[in-house]
């Protein structure tokens, strides 16, 4: 059997000095709701005396319009199974002060079930200050959310607005590059053509020279040419007073004025855009004509001639002249490429093959070559020259050739070939009737 230390008298006494010194509001209710217990924090939280209260119905503690509620939920938890519970788990609780003011309650409801009677215990907490901070604080989520939504939608609105002004920017962007892109293909165009004028001044700076050119050697030339017919003229009805080798030269001299009376009779139509291009050349007889021209100057610089005519005539629609022409300009620039060159064995070669629609003639050297940089439109220029400080060109040469190709309704190019010098490939379309 276990001591007891103390009466359970002194045990209730003590409890009830532990209640009454507690800090909380204390009450406890007999099976018919009215008061038993009333502790000095429910005293300072109601507003009333202990003595006040004593033995009053629990309702005089609660506002009118909860009195009902308040007594259906007692009668709920004293028939219940439960021994404790919290009144304010769903919705606020409230009390009502002696003064007749409300203020939010927490409350803790126990029972203790003896033979005779259930005595209800609740402890009571005043959470006005609490609830109001709630709100307080419910007030600034509530304005913080509106605040950040309005932020939100500010941004939203300034990110469109960005959005907006990117697009704009990328499109002034498009349009700026455009309109740059413009004005460099206008300012192309416009160099292209000062480029053109260029070239037209200087092709009619070519006419005129050539004019005067003409002009003076037609005259002297003339004589040469009544000099050398006279002297034939006379040795016909005189035969066997003069050498025949003496003969022969001067048929020379009248051949080559009359050779020279061609070229200028051509140099006076160079620029005459109405000439006939119908005319049958035969390839063969022309570069043949260029090469008795050339073949001696050829052999003095002691450069060899690589040349097998074809087997069958290829003709093309032209003028012979400015074939010809085409064919001693390109063997003369040949000729000054191979003698730039170190080279011991020099040589120049010329191949005719006939394609599906035109003839193809090749002047190959093995002199230097074309240094990189020279395009196929700058090599053609009038006063463009490969030779400069050489004193051996003024660069018309090539642009005669080229001026001559176009007018023949031809191409030409020029590469480096394998050999270490320059291979020019003019095509010309075959004549067809």
């Amino acid at each position: 059997m276990k001591r007891k230390f103390y009466t359970d008298e002194h045990i209730c006494l003590q409890a009830i000095d532990i209640l009454n010194i507690a800090e909380d509001a204390i009450i406890c209710l007999n099976n018919r709701w009215r008061v038993v217990l009333f502790n000095r924090g429910a005293e300072k939280l109601f507003g009333y005396k202990a003595e006040e209260i004593l033995n009053q119905y629990i309702d005089i503690l609660i506002p009118d319009e909860f009195v009902k509620v308040h007594r259906t939920y007692m009668e709920q938890f004293a028939n219940g199974k439960s021994r404790s519970k919290s009144m304010n788990r769903r919705n606020s609780v409230y009390a009502k002060r002696k003064n007749g003011t409300f203020f939010s309650a927490q409350a803790t409801i126990s029972k203790i079930k003896t033979k005779d009677n259930t005595i209800f215990t609740a402890i009571i907490r005043d959470i006005s200050r609490l609830e109001s901070m709630k709100e307080k604080l419910q007030e600034v989520n509530n304005n913080l959310e509106q605040r950040v939504k309005e932020r939100t939608a500010k941004l939203q609105e300034a990110n469109t607005q960005l959005k907006k002004e990117a697009q704009a920017r990328k499109k002034a962007q498009k349009l700026l590059e455009k309109e740059f892109q413009a004005r460099l293909d206008a300012e192309t165009e416009r160099a292209a053509s000062i480029q053109i004028v260029e070239k037209s001044s200087k092709l009619a700076s070519i006419g005129v020279v050539a004019a005067g050119i003409t002009h003076e050697i037609n005259q002297p030339l003339n004589a040469i040419k009544i000099t050398a017919d006279g002297i034939l003229f006379w040795e016909k009805r005189n035969k066997g007073v003069l050498p025949q080798r003496f003969i022969d030269k001067v048929k020379d001299i009248s051949q080559g004025a009359n050779r020279i009376n061609e070229i200028i009779h051509h140099m006076r139509s160079f620029w005459d855009s109405q000439r006939n291009r119908d005319s049958k050349v035969n390839t063969t007889e022309v570069i043949q004509k260029a090469l008795s021209l050339a073949r001696a100057q050829m052999g003095s610089h002691g450069i060899t001639l690589d040349y097998t005519p074809p087997q069958n005539d290829f003709y093309v629609k032209g003028n012979p002249i400015q074939l010809e022409q085409i064919i001693i300009n390109l063997i003369v620039n040949a000729i000054h490429a191979v003698d730039a060159s170190d080279k011991k064995n020099k040589s120049i070669a010329l191949k005719t093959v006939k394609k599906k629609n035109y003839v193809q003639i090749q002047i190959i050297d093995n002199g230097t070559g074309f240094a990189r940089g020279i395009s196929q439109e700058s090599l053609f220029d009038p006063f463009y020259s490969t030779k400069n400080g050489s004193g051996m060109g003024m660069g018309l040469g090539l642009a005669i050739v080229k001026y001559f190709v176009d007018k023949l309704d031809g191409k030409i190019r020029f590469f480096n070939n394998k050999l270490g010098g320059a291979t020019f490939n003019l095509e010309l379309p075959i004549y067809s009737c």
